[in-house]
């Protein structure tokens, strides 16, 4: 008896668990198919969005913050909650040639194109229709930018060129006349010691101490071209112009010294150097000043001996 009491218990339990479980199946079940269902319907949803202006002229100044914008897309739950994922086009991007007498009015294609959306997600509507642009012109005046430098070399070591700047000037804006005292504009300060290799850098420039001031751009870039320095000298022939055949020149050679970067040393020719003196300039002395010309740019500076030289007629 009590045999068939434990084996009728031990059935109920389990028609129970079994009941049990497919209640929980069935709720599950229930569930997704809310969940799916919920997830297919249309919504609607009110997102804020900010939006800045390219290519504001530097001569404009923008007063922030600028407004937002309220806009309504729709779309089935599951894309707008993918979209809301995936977007990260806060602000809408506007051309400054888009305002008008001191307003924007945006355009559903550009909200579109700068939200991402497509056909399953919409843009419903958006507000206000317009917004209003509070901007003012500024002063504005060229100056030429100077490095603030200072620089030793190296033993033997020299700069082979001026320094070389990305931009020589900028323009300097400002919302109050500009002082006539402001002749350039300085970059950091930059200092090097013992130069032996051509140096490169992006300075920033300083912006004045003037009420709202701004430069057109910020930095520029800075090259100076060192290498070593050698000197040499040559000996070359004074060519005579317009002179009588019987004019004898004392002497009738000049000696050159130069200096040349060392990487140049071997593209400079005795050939690329010519003397010469005029006739024309004898009248009344005694003597003549050689002319040197230097006919390859790589030469960086010359001296001659003698600086003066005398003639006889006999």
């Amino acid at each position: 008896m009590a045999f068939w009491s434990i084996s009728s218990g031990k059935n109920i339990i389990a028609a129970r668990n079994k009941n049990g479980i497919a209640f929980l199946i069935s709720w599950l079940f229930a569930f997704v198919l809310w969940l799916l269902t919920s997830l297919n319907a249309e919504r609607v949803m009110e997102i804020e969005i900010r939006f800045a202006f390219d290519n504001v002229p530097h001569q404009v100044r923008l007063k922030e913050p600028l407004p937002t914008l309220k806009v309504n897309v729709a779309g089935e739950g599951l894309e707008l909650f993918r979209f809301l994922r995936r977007s990260k086009h806060e602000v809408v991007k506007v051309d400054y040639d888009a305002i008008r007498d001191g307003r924007w009015t945006p355009k559903r294609s550009e909200i579109s194109k700068a939200l991402g959306l497509n056909e399953k997600v919409r843009l419903n509507a958006f507000e206000p229709d317009f917004v209003s642009i509070d901007s003012k012109r500024l002063y504005f005046k060229k100056l030429p930018i100077v490095v603030n430098n200072q620089i030793t070399y190296g033993e033997g070591f020299d700069s082979i060129s001026p320094a070389l700047l990305s931009k020589d000037s900028v323009i300097l804006y400002a919302n109050q006349p500009i002082p006539s005292h402001f002749k350039h504009i300085l970059t950091e300060e930059l200092k090097l010691y013992k130069v032996n290799k051509p140096f490169s850098k992006t300075l920033k420039l300083k912006l004045p101490k003037l009420q709202e001031a701004k430069l057109s751009f910020n930095q520029i870039d800075y090259r100076l071209e060192v290498d070593k320095i050698i000197s040499n000298e040559i000996e070359i022939s004074i060519d005579k112009i317009g002179f009588p055949s019987n004019v004898i020149l004392i002497p009738s050679t000049i000696k050159v010294r130069y200096l040349v970067a060392a990487r140049d040393f071997q593209d400079v020719q005795i050939t690329d150097f010519k003397a010469s003196v005029n006739w024309s300039a004898a009248d009344n002395q005694s003597f003549l000043i050689p002319e040197l010309r230097v006919l390859n740019s790589l030469v960086l500076d010359t001296e001659i001996f003698p600086k003066t030289i005398d003639y006889l007629q006999p």
